[in-house]
């Protein structure tokens, strides 16, 4: 699969550090997708996600959090996180319309 930024990206973003150390990265703004599946080739175009969430990352790198109201593109950025994703039962990429996505290293929970 192959990901590329689509004909909208208004996207804005700026990290925070909380008083215990984790880091929030807070998004605003719209942009769309394009996603290309490596097997045939096919094509989905144009897919619109939601325009603002925030993403935690612990302080020992071992945790991330995702909020968002709508929809969001998650992807395995590494084998270790394929790993995971595959124990979870999940698929190295896949989108979810909306909520919180806890990553815990080396499981994943939905909240």
């Amino acid at each position: 699969m192959t990901r590329s930024i689509g004909d909208i990206d208004t996207t804005q973003y700026r990290a925070l550090v909380t008083a215990e150390g984790d880091t929030v990265v807070e998004y605003r703004g719209g942009v769309t997708v394009d996603i290309t599946r490596a097997s045939d080739g096919a094509r989905l175009e144009e897919l619109a996600l939601t325009e603002s969430g925030f993403e935690t990352y612990s302080t020992d790198g071992r945790s991330v959090t995702y909020d968002w109201p709508g929809t969001w593109l998650v992807v395995a950025f590494d084998e270790v996180e394929a790993a995971a994703f595959a124990e979870a039962g999940l698929p190295e990429a896949f989108v979810y319309l909306s909520g919180r996505l806890s990553l815990d290293a080396p499981t994943l929970i939905f909240l």
